[in-house]
């Protein structure tokens, strides 16, 4: 079974995610997102079948995890859409952008965060040895 995952953010950052998930036989990407046209063209330029969509909703609608490669302002309130929508959320950090924010985003957070890396975890170790 595949995981499906959409990243949001093609810096450099969402771009290594988006290699290594596409090199990985547990994962699919459903939808990558930037907003800026020039990430979108360096990711292109790399993997031309790259599935860039329309907006990051569009990009993490039906996703079962979503990879938030982006600054801390809309982080937030992606990774609230996807807490929402039951995805899983990776991100990087920080969480916020001051101490309230990100102790907010924490305390909602944490819960995914655990039952998420105890997924991956078990992915992991449960790959065959090369």
């Amino acid at each position: 079974m595949k995981h499906t995952m959409a990243i949001i953010g093609l810096g450099i950052m969402g771009r290594r995610m988006l290699e290594n998930a596409l090199q990985h036989p547990a994962f699919e990407i459903s939808g990558v997102w930037d907003p800026s046209a020039s990430s979108v063209a360096s990711t292109l330029a790399v993997m031309p079948h790259a599935p860039v969509a329309a907006s990051a909703q569009a990009a993490m609608a039906g996703a079962d995890v979503v990879y938030l490669a982006c600054p801390p302002g809309p982080r937030k309130t992606y990774a609230l859409q996807a807490a929402a929508a039951g995805q899983g959320v990776f991100m990087e950090k920080p969480l916020g952008t001051d101490k309230m924010n990100e102790k907010l985003a924490f305390s909602i957070l944490i819960p995914l965060i655990f039952a998420i890396f105890s997924k991956a975890f078990e992915l992991v170790i449960s790959q065959p040895k090369p």
